[in-house]
Parts: C-alpha cells; sequence; structure tokens
C-alpha cells in the first residue's frame, strides 16, 4: 500500500500547488492524510510512518529540563524508535500496554510501536514526588485489575518504583522488523487505543477509541481552529495521559505534521512562565490550557511578546471569567486571543470550540434562579474584556462556543428546567466504556456534566456528581470555591467543595476543604480565624451554612488532568476524622492537654500519654503501659513515640564518650521500636524533642539538669537526631521533626519560645500538629469536652494527701513505689510537676501560692506542703 499512498500524496500535493497558484479560489488543504485514511487498505499507522520516512524537518523538540535547549527529535530516529518497540510489543501476551506517560521521544514512540504490534496502548501518570511509592503502586495495581495486563513501560528510572516495567533496548537497524509485516500495519481492529479517565485512585474507566472515531475528531477540529501545519506552531505542557494532552498536542499535530515543542510538565509547574517564555522565543500560535493554568500563569508577572498567539484556549473544567480577566491583565493578552473548548475524551476530545479569532462569551446569570437550574440573564451574551461590570447577586458563566461539525448536543433537564446533563453524539462519540456495558440511548451519550444553551451556544455549569443540593438550594462548587480564594490566606486552585449527606436533617451539607498559602506557618487559633471569615463570606453571598475545613499543604489530591478530585477529597477527610492519633512520651507531650496541669486531652483527635521518664534506657518499664494501650487502639491509628530532648539535655554532653553513648541510645530505641513494630504492625512513628536548653543555667530538675555548653548539647543533639533519622528509614518508621522548626538563625531555640526554660510555650503546638498532619494527613481540630471538675478539698490532711498524690502518680504514672518523703531530691518532681502542684492545689484547695513564695524544699514531702502552704498560709 505504500507506492498507493505515495501516488495520492503525490496528486494531493499538485492539486494544492495549482490552488497556491491561484489566489481568488479556495485556500490550500494540507490536511491529505485524511483523505489517504479513508483508503480501505490504508491504516493510520501505516500512514503516519510512512510520511515520517519521507518528511526531512523534525516532527517536534523537546525543552530539555536541565540544559534549557529545546532540541529537535530527528524523524528518522523516531521511525526506529516506533519498529524498536513494535518488536519488543509484539511477543508481549497482553492485549493492553500502560505507558508511563513521560513526555519523552522513548514513551512517544513506545505508543505508536504498541498499535503497530496489533496492541492497546494508553498513558499512563508516572512516579513523581507528589505520590508515595507505596500510593502508586496499589494504583498500578488497580490497573492491572482493570485491564488485565502486566505489560507496563516505561524509562529507566521507573525501575525503582515497578521492578518489571518494559524498558527500550537498542535494535540493530538490519534487525528492525518490516512495518508491514506487522499486525498493525492494517488496522482493522475495533479500538484504536485507549485513553483512561481523570482520576487519582481506583479503577478508572477507559475509553476505546476507534480509527474512524479519530480521524473524524482530526477533521472536525482541525477546521474549528483553523489549522495550518504551515504556519502554526503548538507549545505544550500538558501531560500525554489526559486527553488533552494526548488528541489536542500529540495527535493532531504529529498526524497534521504541525510542528509542536514539548515542556515537561512538572518543571512546568515549578517555573509557570516557562510556556509563555516558549511561545514568545518560537513564534508559538496555539496553547491548550485547563482553567487553572490561567491563574497559575498569573503567578509569573512577566510580560512577554505574544502579539503572534492565535489563541490561548480554555478546556477542560467550567472557564472563570476572573481567571481570564487576570490573565489578560497580567500578560497583556487581547480578548480575542483568548477560546474556549468543551472537551471530553467520551468524545475523543472537542465537542465544541468557540471561534478562533473573536473574544468568548459570557451571560450575567441570576443566582437564585441558577440555584433552581433555571437561566435568567441580565441582558444577553458579552465579550471577554479585561473589566466586565457585574451586579451583587449575579454569577457570570461563559459560552464554551458551537458543536463541532457533526456533533448533535441535547439537554436533559427536569420539568421546567433550563439547566441539565448534557448529553451528546455524532461520529466521535463513544457508546459505553471499555469492557462496560453500553450507556448511550440512540446514539445519546450521558456526559455526567449540567448546561444549558443559549444563542446556539453551549454554557457549561458544572459535573452532576460534584452539584450540591442543600435545603432545596442548588450549590454549584466552583461559585464557592471562587469566593474562597479571594481570601488572601488561601492557597489559589488549592480548594474543595464537596457535599455530604445529613442523614439527621435527611439533606446535604457543604463543606469546604482549604489549603493555606504555601509555605505560610498559621497557629491554630489564626487557622481557626480564617475558617470563621471563609464561613461568614460565604453565608453573605450565597445564604448558606458551610462548614469550613483548613488541610495541610498540599495535602487536596488532583485528577491526572490537574483538577480537584472532590470526591476523592471528600471521601479522604471523612476517613481521616476518624483516625485517632496516640502520642506517648515524656512531658513534653503535656503540650497537647488543655492546660499543662490538666492531664485531659485538648482535642478528640489526639490522645497524648505522659508516660513518665521514657528515654532509649528506660523504655522496658513502659511494656505493660503500651502493651494495654496497643490493644485499645484501632488499626489505622498512628502510634507516636515523642522522646529525645531529656537526653540531649543531660546524658550526652555529660557523658566521657559522647559519641559512643549516642549510638548506645540509638540501638536502644531500635530494640524499643522493634518492640512495638511486632506487638502492631500499624503506622509508627518517631517525633523528636524540641530543641534542648538554649542557655547555661540550672532548671531546677536533680535527674536531668542542664550539662555542658549550649554548643556541645546542639552539637549532639544534632548528631543524635540525625542518628534517629536514619534508623527510621531503616526500619519504615515515620520520623518527625519538631526540632529544627523551633531553631533561630542562630541554630538555637530563642529562649522566648519556652514556658519555662525547658518546655514548649503552648502557643507554638502548630509545631507539632504540622509535624503530624505532614505525616499523616488531615487531623481534626475539634476540642474535646472540657475536664471533669476535680472534687473540692474538704479541710482535712488526708483528703489533701490524697490530692497530691493523684497529682504526682499522673505525674510519674510508671513509678511503683513513689518516694513521698523525698519527691524533689528523688527526681519524682521536676520543675513543670511542681507548677502543676502548685496549680490544683490553688484551685482545688482554694490556696493562693505565687511564683515567688515557691521553694524546692516546701515540695520534698506532703508534709512539708502542708506545713508551709496551709498551716503557715504560705508564710516563710
Amino acid at each position: 500500500g505504500t507506492g498507493k499512498m505515495l501516488r495520492d500524496k503525490g496528486r494531493v500535493e499538485k492539486q494544492n500547488q495549482k490552488q497556491n497558484q491561484n489566489p481568488g479560489g479556495n485556500p490550500p488543504d494540507p490536511f491529505f492524510f485524511l483523505i489517504v485514511f479513508q483508503a480501505p487498505h490504508m491504516a493510520m499507522i501505516a500512514s503516519f510512518l510512512t510520511r515520517l520516512q519521507q518528511r526531512a524537518d523534525p516532527l517536534f523538540s523537546i525543552l530539555d529540563p536541565q540544559s534549557g535547549q529545546v532540541i529537535a527529535c530527528e524523524n528518522h530516529a523516531f521511525y526506529r524508535l516506533i519498529l524498536g518497540w513494535a518488536k519488543i510489543l509484539e511477543v508481549s501476551p497482553d492485549k493492553v500496554v500502560m505507558i508511563f506517560g513521560r513526555t519523552t521521544p522513548r514513551m512517544m514512540a513506545a505508543w505508536f510501536g504498541a498499535i503497530l504490534a496489533g496492541r492497546l496502548p494508553t498513558f499512563i501518570s508516572y512516579p513523581n514526588a507528589k505520590i508515595t511509592p507505596e500510593a502508586y503502586g496499589e494504583k498500578l495495581a488497580n490497573y492491572q485489575a482493570r485491564f488485565q495486563s502486566a505489560t507496563f513501560v516505561g524509562e529507566e528510572e521507573d525501575r525503582a518504583t515497578w521492578p518489571t516495567v518494559l524498558t527500550y533496548v537498542e535494535v540493530e537497524e538490519t534487525s528492525l522488523p518490516d512495518p508491514t509485516t506487522m499486525p498493525g500495519w492494517r488496522g482493522g481492529g475495533e479500538a484504536l487505543f485507549l485513553q483512561c479517565s481523570s482520576g487519582t485512585t481506583g479503577l478508572q474507566k477507559a475509553v476505546a477509541i476507534q480509527e474512524k472515531m479519530l480521524i473524524a475528531q482530526m477533521a472536525q477540529y482541525r477546521k474549528a481552529l483553523n489549522l495550518d501545519p504551515q504556519t502554526d506552531r503548538i507549545c505544550s505542557w500538558l501531560p500525554l495521559y489526559h486527553d488533552m494532552g494526548l488528541v489536542a498536542t500529540f495527535l493532531l499535530p504529529l498526524l497534521t505534521q504541525t510542528p509542536v515543542i514539548y515542556l515537561d510538565p512538572f518543571q512546568w509547574a515549578a517555573f509557570p512562565g516557562l510556556l509563555l517564555e516558549t511561545m514568545e522565543r518560537f513564534r508559538g500560535t496555539l496553547t491548550w490550557l485547563p482553567n487553572f493554568a490561567f491563574s497559575f500563569l498569573c503567578k509569573n508577572p512577566q510580560r512577554y511578546k505574544l502579539d503572534h498567539v492565535r489563541s490561548f484556549i480554555n478546556c477542560s473544567e467550567p472557564v472563570s471569567l476572573e481567571s481570564f480577566q487576570r490573565f489578560m491583565m497580567t500578560h497583556g493578552v487581547r480578548p480575542e486571543q483568548l477560546s474556549v473548548c468543551y472537551a471530553l475524551a467520551e468524545n475523543v476530545f472537542a465537542a465544541t470550540q468557540s471561534e478562533i479569532g473573536k473574544p468568548p462569551v459570557w451571560l450575567a446569570l441570576e443566582s437564585s434562579h441558577l440555584r433552581k437550574n433555571q437561566v435568567q440573564s441580565q441582558g444577553g451574551p458579552v465579550a471577554v474584556a479585561t473589566e466586565s461590570p457585574m451586579m451583587a447577586g449575579y454569577r457570570p458563566v461563559i459560552g464554551c462556543g458551537k458543536p463541532l461539525e457533526g456533533v448533535e448536543i441535547q439537554i436533559k433537564g427536569g420539568e421546567g428546567a433550563d439547566i441539565g446533563e448534557i448529553f451528546h453524539r455524532g461520529p466521535c462519540a463513544i457508546d459505553g466504556y471499555y469492557q462496560s456495558p453500553p450507556l448511550a440511548a440512540e446514539g445519546w451519550f450521558p456526559t455526567g456534566d449540567l448546561g444549558f444553551f443559549y444563542a446556539g451556544q453551549l454554557y457549561l455549569c458544572g459535573r452532576k456528581k460534584d452539584l450540591i443540593i442543600q435545603n432545596g438550594k442548588n450549590i454549584y462548587p466552583q461559585d464557592l470555591e471562587g469566593v474562597i480564594m479571594t481570601h488572601e490566606a488561601i492557597h489559589p486552585g488549592r480548594v474543595a467543595v464537596v457535599g455530604e449527606m445529613d442523614l439527621q436533617l435527611d439533606t446535604q451539607r457543604t463543606l469546604a476543604l482549604v489549603e493555606p498559602k504555601h509555605g505560610v506557618v498559621l497557629t491554630l487559633d489564626q487557622k481557626k480565624k480564617i475558617c470563621g471569615q471563609l464561613q461568614s463570606l460565604l453565608d453573605l453571598h450565597f445564604d448558606v451554612a458551610v462548614q469550613v475545613a483548613m488541610v495541610p499543604q498540599g495535602w487536596l489530591r488532583k485528577t491526572s488532568s490537574g483538577k480537584i478530585a472532590r470526591e476523592t477529597n471528600r471521601d479522604r477527610y471523612l476517613k481521616a476524622l476518624q483516625d485517632k492519633v496516640h502520642v506517648c512520651g515524656d512531658s513534653h507531650v503535656r503540650i497537647f492537654w488543655t492546660r499543662n496541669t490538666s492531664h485531659h486531652n485538648r482535642f478528640k483527635a489526639v490522645h497524648a500519654y505522659w508516660v513518665g521518664l521514657l528515654w532509649s534506657g528506660n523504655w522496658k518499664k513502659t511494656i505493660p503501659f503500651f502493651s494495654t494501650l496497643i490493644t485499645h487502639m484501632q488499626p489505622r491509628d498512628p502510634l507516636v513515640i515523642q522522646a529525645g530532648e531529656p537526653e540531649c539535655r543531660s546524658i550526652f554532653p555529660g557523658s566521657p564518650d559522647p559519641s559512643g553513648r549516642i549510638r548506645q541510645a540509638v540501638a536502644e530505641y531500635r530494640e524499643f521500636f522493634m518492640f512495638l513494630k511486632n506487638r502492631r504492625p500499624g503506622r509508627l512513628a518517631y517525633m523528636t524533642g524540641i530543641p534542648t536548653a538554649p542557655v547555661d543555667r540550672d532548671n531546677g530538675d536533680r535527674q536531668w539538669p542542664v550539662v555542658g555548653s549550649v554548643t556541645a548539647r546542639y552539637h549532639y543533639q544534632a548528631e543524635f537526631y540525625g542518628a534517629m533519622r536514619t534508623l527510621c528509614d531503616e526500619l519504615m518508621i515515620h520520623f518527625l521533626d519538631v526540632c529544627t522548626p523551633l531553631l533561630g538563625k542562630d541554630g538555637v531555640v530563642p529562649p522566648q519560645y519556652l514556658a519555662d526554660g525547658t518546655h514548649l510555650d503552648p502557643s507554638f503546638l502548630h509545631v507539632y500538629w504540622g509535624a503530624l498532619e505532614n505525616c499523616f494527613g488531615v487531623i481534626s481540630l475539634e476540642s474535646h469536652d472540657p475536664p471533669p471538675e476535680q472534687s473540692q478539698w474538704d479541710g482535712t490532711f488526708e483528703h489533701f494527701t490524697r490530692l497530691v498524690q493523684r497529682k504526682v502518680r499522673d505525674h510519674a504514672p510508671l513509678t511503683d513505689n513513689p518516694p513521698w518523703d523525698r519527691m524533689v531530691s528523688s527526681s519524682l518532681l521536676d520543675s513543670l510537676a511542681v507548677v502543676e502542684l502548685v496549680t490544683m492545689l490553688n484551685q482545688v484547695c482554694g490556696l493562693a501560692i505565687e511564683p515567688r513564695m515557691i521553694s524546692w524544699k516546701d515540695f520534698e514531702s506532703i508534709e512539708a506542703m502542708y506545713h508551709r502552704f496551709v498551716l503557715n498560709q504560705g508564710v516563710a
């Protein structure tokens, strides 16, 4: 078939040349491949490979993340890669080939090679720093189950995540297969390739795309774009595993021979201006962006020369007028350089496209009618401009353009409703998902999106599954998210508004999950204040009650297309609320109590246990305590061991061989951790102590005095925690560092951070909280019920003795026979315990002990305390 194709190609080229010589005639049509595709004997892969051999100029280029240079992929080398992959994959026993969608020539060639080998390729997201190896391994296992395939293709670096991944093996040119003998050369299969739906975990849906569907999409969309391979140049950062990246910026340019330059998605995320810089430098004319990317690009306020750009195409989610306006003002882009596309994998890609070269239009819809699924507009469609007046109570909705040629769209809503679910049919529409029952009736496929038609254009309102109905009101999450992101403390694009069924009220309640701006450290009180401000703001704008919860920075998950995964994040959040973190340690854990002296947990989600002198040489005395605790913990509940500061304060700097003593301590902790792992194989973590004593002075603690110089203590502290981190890595235990965040510029904790010279001031609880959330995710800030009132003193010495002994036993629960007549000299009481005792005596016994009245000798025995503070009423 090669000779026939070349003859067809020559005929079309001659026809184009004649049209070029006739200025008054129709413009030349460079898309000769569409005519060739329609020949029954010529498959897409055969046409593509033949033209690839014929083309002199490189089909695509890639911006190298290391050198910053744009490297062109030589066509013959790419052709060889495709044939090499076809040879490798032809012997695969699996029909589906899952390719790690890195933007590299090898992975792109693997996609075409799989088709040539008669397999079904699908790009999947690849490992990255934002997902743990465990979570990614679970995701790949889900792919295996979904496709009944174990064939993964990747780069050599992917072996660390998935050891059995297939990587490219160089093949001598003389050993490359004859493509015309390969199973995919003539096509004819029911499906050409698979597209995975956007998502983060679980069994993702897949769309099987037939060759005729792809041909129809290329013909429809290139016409809507007025694409000209001779003058257009596409620039893209989009990942190949999303339909926008796969179809609009991979297949469209390669099959139409339109020049394209690729950027690494993660490099773009780190340096957003790189896309605009590339478009300026290489005269890019077209690029596709999800809505969030327009706001993201405004992070780089640098102006670029972009007058030559034909269109920035907003795609894949409801468009924000504010994002468009901010983008135009930041980068000097004209309204006519913007356009909107409604696209979905279930239609290969584009279903509608606003007219290129003209500003998109928007409607101002009355909010109260919108909540009833009715369209009440303030006037007709208005062209997008840098500034647009908006009346209170109205919401802007941007049009997505008219359906492409051959695409039919229908809105199915309830009685009296203007807004309903979008259904579509046409030559690109699927009937159902891969290996699933058909969903389309008479060719109409339900998209799951909500929208309406107005003056011939489609307007998108959101996802049907995301719509929240609270007390009869329709709430569109993106509306609330837009208002939330106007708050200066909230990170743009890191908000998820979700609905949760309230079974008692038989309606949904609205929950907003928000991330603070990255790099900003907030106290717990500040977080609560911001959440309260947002609740008031949402009530003012929407007259609806919304629960706002602040989640850790980077906690919200996105889909593979970069959209916030609302349902996934809702389920993760509600699941996290069921967890309880158990923190066991020395006196430093009392920061989680309602008061340092209350022995009552401040939060329902964090149970803090002061187990006395928990340190490396004393852990065996805690075995009965931990054995009992473990039996009461839920399987998912994390167990955190907090220890280390007393050793850095007293033991290491006072040892004749500090480094040797540190090694001994680490060995003892190893034994301790192995005991815990054997008893409970769940989530286990080690939390450092806070920075040790920053000044050289007597802290009044006889057993744990301040020893050595500040320099020595901090040197051994760094050595010890470094060794503990290595131990935790080895044992696969989480390492929580609360020491480093508290160090000042001089490497020492500022004394004002401490409440008594040793313990952290409670206002810094957020440092502990941040360490826990960074490790375990969301932890509820819901307050615990107030502690029960202590019984009042009856005025007798016997009752006084019982009250004191109870409080001391709270302080040292592991001491079998406390020395009641030498509590200070035996180190049963330290400075903090004395403060607790004084607070209790003042509250329960009605005393008035002041700090200036306290002397260590008065707390040596219960009799001494009674004599000094009761009989003598505090008089020395």
